[in-house]
């Protein structure tokens, strides 16, 4: 439909929506009737669901007023907002739709589009499933997409972020591995809750196969970071950190805290953290956990081995060289050969560096 006829049928949309109390028709008209009573029984699927009415005139985004961003599947970015916009402005949408089907024509593609949404909304599977999607957005994506579009440590470009990638494939297991965890994900578990109780096992099991199948996706797509062609790089991360893989590729105990510097031993937990600055999104950075996940991760690789320029590299940190320091020669140095052979890689490499 038009945009601004769009417009128009959403902004009265949110108004029903926002003035709506329990309503029993009363004008004997038996659409509207049956219409009532499918959206009671959409409006108990969740407590969360906005209900504000928009400025008529802003355009801002993530509004109802503004057109949704096209969830394109192999984008997960453009998924997740589409699922949480449709998961905002479920209400509406849902009256949008009964709208739709009233004021075009049977054989029009928008009454055939609304009648086939009208139909999906009002199953209440669907919007568990869509809550899992928004929520695992929430949950895990989001901050981790926003940290690799926002960061630009050391290189001062966007994208260019491979020497913190194992660090943060380490960051991303562990936030992976608490996804399950408590009421982590409480829009999904209250969905859930909604939903009739003999089903509650199904969707709890399709919550355990979703995170499983995407750890999974995890470390198929991020263990190129941890092998011998590209762990060197992470010796440019901060400087705890970098102690601990050059500790990890040439085969040497954990260091010592003396060694990490920077570092905070928390006595109860016999643990030893580090507060990043560039992962400062994630709060600390457990160093022993750290050391043994890319420990087990390096030791499934290939059989392959360091070039020279990174084994030298390892030495000239462990001899209290800043490898992220560029005030040195980068021409005329073997360390500023290796800093500017891996600060040019991209971190969403997907082809195997050999040199």
């Amino acid at each position: 439909m038009p945009l601004e006829e769009w417009r128009h049928i959403t902004m009265r949309s949110s108004e029903f929506v926002h003035s709506y109390q329990d309503q029993v028709d009363n004008d004997d008209n038996e659409n509207y009737a049956q219409f009532l009573v499918n959206f009671n029984e959409v409006r108990a699927f969740h407590s969360n669901f906005r209900r504000d009415v928009p400025d008529p005139s802003a355009k801002y985004e993530g509004a109802i007023l503004a057109n949704m961003l096209a969830p394109i599947l192999t984008r997960w970015w453009t998924v997740g907002l589409a699922a949480s916009c449709t998961f905002d402005y479920y209400l509406q949408l849902f009256h949008v739709t009964q709208t739709t089907i009233n004021i075009y024509s049977s054989v029009s593609r928008a009454n055939k589009i609304a009648s086939a949404l009208y139909s999906l909304m009002l199953d209440q599977e669907n919007f568990i499933d869509l809550s899992l999607i928004r929520s695992f957005h929430k949950r895990h994506v989001n901050k981790h997409l926003d940290w690799l579009q926002l960061s630009d440590d050391l290189t001062e470009a966007l994208g260019f972020q491979a020497h913190n990638m194992a660090v943060r494939y380490y960051i991303m297991d562990y936030d992976h591995r608490n996804i399950l965890t408590g009421r982590s994900m409480p829009d999904y578990l209250e969905a859930v809750d909604k939903a009739p109780r003999e089903d509650s096992k199904w969707h709890m099991d399709k919550l355990k196969t979703f995170v499983s199948s995407s750890h999974a996706n995890l470390h198929k797509h991020f263990s190129r970071w941890v092998g011998y062609s590209l762990l060197p790089v992470a010796l440019m991360s901060e400087s705890s950190t970098a102690k601990v893989v050059a500790a990890v590729m040439l085969g040497l105990p954990m260091p010592t805290d003396a060694e990490l510097g920077d570092v905070v031993y928390c006595q109860g937990s016999q643990n030893t953290y580090f507060h990043s600055n560039v992962n400062s999104d994630c709060g600390r950075i457990n160093m022993k956990g750290l050391y043994k996940f890319l420990q087990e991760k390096f030791q499934q690789n290939d059989d392959d081995t360091f070039i020279p320029m990174a084994l030298y590299a390892t030495h000239l940190l462990r001899n209290d060289n800043d490898l992220r320091n560029k005030e040195c020669d980068l021409e005329a140095s073997v360390h500023g050969e290796f800093y500017l052979s891996y600060t040019a890689l991209t971190c969403h490499l997907h082809v195997k560096q050999n040199s």
